[in-house]
């Protein structure tokens, strides 16, 4: 059976039933485990009706990535009997196991309910189909999935982000305050205006850098660009802004822009157009719900906007400010008794019932002390190889290394006030995907 994974035609199908599976998983996205019991109790296969039908696709979502791991497993193991894996090229992969090991047994030994476990499941396929692109493909290969990723989120951006704008439209509410509406409008999960903001700093991350779209469609890359910029901002998610607003200095100091006339250009393109914008759109929904409520004058701008009432710091106690965080930790920290190992995968909601919004009291509750430990490895040797990557070798890098490099200072950063790559989620995926980028492996079968 060996050899039937050594052939090269069938390494070839193996190649499309990975890149299968990642898109599997990208769909997968959102699905919450607890829809397989209510599907079980209340679907009828005898009266399918359009409903019931929709609950079936939805379902299929879970049970895609179930049936992905049972096969991926096994053919990783066969795979790994068929040439000598370096441990340094693969260190991450190994220290991920390991915290997905504590988190599983954790979860059996708490009250913490056992289906969370499909979240490591589908954290593991990621894990494995990753370390098996990065292993016995090449690095073309890897960057295939990243762009297959990257319009995948561009799609879920538009999507969703038309949905806001629209609600924020009809209601007279800033896109921030608009998520509840669109939920409940919706029959489906929508992403929070933190994780839709975070949606378009990578897309504006990554367009900023490379092409995806070549001649003669290369302009659709600075529209995209552009409307991802205006969605950040519309989102109005503090940390994405100030991501936002330091990766322009960045790019700034680093490519050493420093021309009146060029400075100029960049900052329209970055800065100036998408701003000017975001106003437009704000007058133009005070125009728009003024005459829908039958007022002859238009509302003030500051009543009703687009943008959030940003929380002032002098008026405000700490943990308004950070939207009760503080408390959320001092909670999870006080009520965690298996500060060892922690609760299992979901650990925070176990505890408090809502997200820890820090990556580390999120490891914290789920996998314990140790898990910090082990996950604070895996930062810092992304880290290494992050800064690596942009600030010594430079020119030597490649755009994509480059790219995830980037990536992974934003997501390390925006660790400190989310859960973030602490678990199965979009921030897991670009984590996972960047992170098998930019680490250097010569053990590849095909040459990069």
């Amino acid at each position: 059976m060996t050899n039937f994974f050594q052939n090269k035609i069938n390494k070839k199908y193996l190649k499309y039933f990975l890149v299968l599976g990642w898109i599997s998983i990208l769909v997968s996205l959102s699905f919450n485990p607890f829809k397989f019991y209510l599907f079980y109790e209340n679907i009828d296969f005898k009266y399918m009706t359009k409903s019931s039908l929709f609950e079936l696709i939805d379902i299929s979502r879970g049970l895609f990535q179930i049936f992905y791991f049972i096969i991926l497993l096994p053919i990783t193991f066969i795979l790994l009997k068929t040439k000598k894996i370096f441990l340094k090229s693969n260190i991450i992969f190994l220290l991920f196991l390991l915290i997905f090991l504590i988190e599983v047994i954790s979860l059996f030994k708490t009250d913490n309910p056992n289906i969370n476990i499909f979240f490591t499941i589908c954290s593991l396929n990621i894990i494995l189909t990753l370390f098996l692109f990065k292993n016995f493909f090449s690095e073309t290969d890897i960057n295939l999935i990243f762009r297959l990723s990257i319009i995948f989120l561009i799609f879920l951006l538009f999507f969703f982000g038309f949905k806001y704008i629209s609600t924020a439209f009809e209601y007279g509410n800033s896109l921030y305050s608009a998520w509840g509406i669109v939920e409940k409008k919706a029959n489906y999960q929508i992403p929070k205006p933190t994780g839709l903001s975070r949606t378009a700093l990578i897309i504006f991350l990554v367009l900023s850098n490379i092409s995806l779209f070549k001649r003669p469609f290369d302009k659709i890359n600075h529209l995209i660009m552009t409307l991802s910029i205006i969605l950040l901002l519309l989102l109005s998610s503090r940390t994405s802004i100030f991501l936002y607003l330091l990766y322009i200095l960045f790019y700034i100091f680093y490519f050493k822009i420093y021309k009146l006339k060029d400075l100029i250009i960049l900052l329209s393109k970055f800065v100036f157009i998408p701003i000017m914008v975001t106003i437009i759109l704000g007058l133009l929904q005070n125009i728009y719900y003024s005459k829908v409520i039958n007022k002859s004058d238009v509302i003030e701008l500051n009543s009703k906007s687009l943008n959030r009432d940003y929380p002032k710091i002098k008026t405000t106690d700490n943990s308004e400010f950070t939207s009760g965080r503080i408390d959320d930790w001092k909670n999870i920290i006080i009520r965690n008794k298996n500060f060892l190992f922690g609760n299992g995968v979901l650990g925070d909601r176990y505890l408090i019932n809502q997200s820890a919004s820090n990556v580390l009291i999120y490891k914290y509750a789920s996998s314990g002390i140790i898990g910090i430990l082990i996950f604070i490895l895996i930062s810092l040797i992304t880290l290494f190889y992050a800064y690596k990557n942009i600030f010594i070798e430079k020119s030597k890098s490649s755009p994509y290394r480059f790219l995830s490099s980037l990536i992974l200072f934003a997501l390390m950063m925006r660790s400190i006030l989310e859960t973030s790559y602490g678990v199965f989620g979009i921030d897991f995926i670009l984590f996972c995907l960047c992170f098998s980028l930019i680490i250097p492996n010569k053990n590849s079968y095909e040459s990069k």
